[in-house]
């Protein structure tokens, strides 16, 4: 007989549960870990290995630990950018809040010399918000012109 009878395996739970299983199989277990944009989460997950006599066993601790997911925290709400008109640039690409892009290009009139910039960050951003050098942390959006240089090909903001 290649594999012993199911009565002479050990038995194993995860968590508490018994988990079934069978040469050669593995043994699978789903174990929820929680999930937080703001505190890490930290999990320990108990696996008992037990002879089948039920008269030896061996623990294992293990530890997950999932820190916050930051991204999403400081990822942008809104932004909107204007030219000195009041008229909308579009953004290529496209803003989108989902969207992990950091870089947004605007095409300019010739005859625009400031643009104005709107954004917005969730109320759940404990980060320091500095636009133009000063901090702007605790208003819900931001909104700043920034001059544009008649000789530059491009202005980075």
């Amino acid at each position: 007989q290649r594999y012993p009878d199911v009565a002479q395996l050990p038995k194993v739970k995860v968590d508490g549960e018994e988990q079934p299983y069978g040469p050669p199989g593995l043994i699978t277990k789903n174990v929820t870990l929680g999930a937080s944009l703001l505190v890490t989460i930290k999990r320990t997950v108990q696996v008992i290995v037990t002879n089948p006599e039920g008269n030896v066993s061996t623990t294992y601790k293990l530890d997950f630990t999932l820190p916050p997911d930051l991204t999403k925290i400081l990822r942008p709400e809104n932004l909107v950018v204007k030219d000195d008109t009041g008229k909308v640039l579009a953004l290529e690409p496209a803003f989108q809040r989902e969207s992990p892009e950091r870089e947004y290009v605007a095409k300019l009139d010739s005859q625009v010399k400031q643009v104005w910039v709107n954004i917005s960050c969730s109320s759940k951003a404990m980060a320091e918000l500095l636009f133009d050098g000063t901090n702007k942390t605790h208003e819900e959006t931001v909104s700043g012109g920034v001059p544009l240089s008649a000789r530059a090909m491009e202005t980075t903001v």
